[in-house]
């Protein structure tokens, strides 16, 4: 039987889209009207949509109930991806010191389709698997809080990772490397080898960010 989803989740996942392909601006202001009649829809789902995104850290409601599109200084992006990379790391130890070992194939998956991605020069679905393997190594840890705590710094991830630099990717082919790396080192239950190489592959990532982020912000 066929499930049609909900409005509002469509909505929001064209939003979202919209991130991948750099269709916002940092600090941009949302005009609900305006994307109603993009989408053809009345305010309401649209709203609904924007308080999801809102709820992941891609979108916040500013002075006058403004929508707006978060404008990230130098140091609260270094802040962002430092609180990722625990995250993502206590997962890891998570899935590490388990009983039993963690079906990696998921992860394999979105690796896979991560690299093939980049190799047609796909950003959009590049750059989904790529989201796709880090949700699902947290998701790995079997811990609800701690998906739930992800999902908004992923979210703020998101905003300057697509919206500043996105049409650079030359660099990536390393960075799904890196993915097939991290599954490997989490087979062989050997924790402190994928947590350098989860570090090395999102601090470099950081580094591009801030050298392309003005530091007058």
């Amino acid at each position: 039987m066929r499930i049609n989803k909900n409005l509002d989740v469509i909505l929001y996942e064209k939003i979202r889209e919209g991130f991948l392909k750099s269709e916002f601006k940092l600090g941009e202001k949302i005009d609900i009207d305006e994307l109603a009649d993009k989408y053809e829809v009345s305010r309401t789902p649209i709203i609904h949509a924007i308080k999801r995104l809102e709820n992941e850290g891609m979108m916040e409601t500013g002075r006058g109930g403004k929508i707006m599109i978060p404008h990230y200084t130098p140091g609260k992006v270094r802040e962002i991806y430092n609180i990722r990379i625990l995250l993502e790391e206590y997962a890891m130890k998570c899935v590490c010191n388990s009983d039993q070992k963690t079906d990696l194939t998921r992860l394999k998956s979105c690796a896979d389709a991560c690299k093939k991605g980049y190799d047609q020069n796909d950003v959009v679905s590049a750059s989904n698997a790529d989201l796709q393997f880090h949700l699902g190594l947290v998701q790995s840890a079997k811990n609800d809080c701690l998906t739930g705590l992800y999902h908004k710094v992923q979210g703020q991830c998101m905003v300057v990772n697509y919206l500043l630099v996105n049409s650079n990717i030359q660099h990536r082919s390393t960075s799904s490397n890196e993915h097939i790396e991290i599954i490997e080192g989490l087979s062989q239950m050997n924790y402190e080898r994928s947590c350098a190489v989860l570090e090395r592959h999102l601090n470099r990532n950081v580094d591009r960010l801030l050298s392309a982020l003005p530091t007058s912000i």
